[in-house]
């Protein structure tokens, strides 16, 4: 196995200075979670705003092959 490291800065404006040194990094894997007790507009709301601040700093990648298939096709 390899290693792994979580970090959660729950969206605090305080570390939006460092999210640039990671945020993108192919070795990342980012992860949106959320309330769903939450107000709905709220929630709509804050969803927005993290998957907009992901979309301008992740730059567009080709997709790993058909729904992942490419990568199990030697165990199919």
């Amino acid at each position: 196995g390899g290693q792994y490291s979580a970090w959660d800065f729950a969206g605090m404006d305080t570390y939006h200075s460092i999210y640039d040194h990671f945020i993108g990094d192919f070795n990342c894997i980012h992860i949106l979670l959320f309330n769903i007790l939450d107000n709905a507009q709220e929630l709509e709301q804050n969803l927005i705003y993290w998957l907009e601040f992901l979309r301008v700093r992740i730059s567009i990648q080709e997709p790993l092959g058909l729904f992942n298939l490419e990568l199990f096709s030697n165990i199919f």
